[in-house]
């Protein structure tokens, strides 16, 4: 059973704060546990240059990006000048425990083997960009 505590956001669905920002008045949080190996970082960096930025980073009211600091570190190199930043209302606590629960949930998820390798040779045949799959993954 989770454990809840007064200060916890309300669980009904709440419109966000997102705007396009300075992307220098965004900051990776220093005590991020999450590391972006140069793979990672390169898959990111192809994935913004081919389509754009489609989700906004998470960062909180004074620019720490809760989630995204890839995206960030990755924008920064590509020399981008703005981010999509949705802001969040969550204390840094709460923020810093959405962060490691938000990339956990991701690693959680599964692929469906079978439908991936079809989904992946029908882009691959069709020519389409697949940043973060190399030529061993389409095999």
């Amino acid at each position: 059973m989770p454990r809840t505590k007064a200060s916890a956001p309300p669980q009904a669905p709440q419109a966000l704060d997102v705007r396009l920002v300075p992307i220098a008045t965004l900051f990776p949080d220093p005590e991020n546990v999450r590391r972006h190996p140069a793979k990672n970082l390169q898959a990111i960096r192809e994935s913004l240059a081919t389509f754009g930025q489609q989700k906004p980073v998470v960062a909180l009211p004074d620019g720490r990006i809760v989630a995204g600091s890839g995206t960030w570190e990755a924008a920064t190199q590509l020399g981008w000048t703005h981010l999509s930043a949705a802001f969040s209302p969550l204390a840094v606590d709460l923020a810093r425990a959405y962060a490691v629960a938000d990339n956990r949930t991701g690693e959680l998820a599964v692929w469906d083997e079978t439908a991936l390798a079809d989904l992946l040779k029908e882009l691959s045949d069709q020519d389409l960009p697949l940043p973060g799959w190399d030529e061993a993954d389409l095999r």
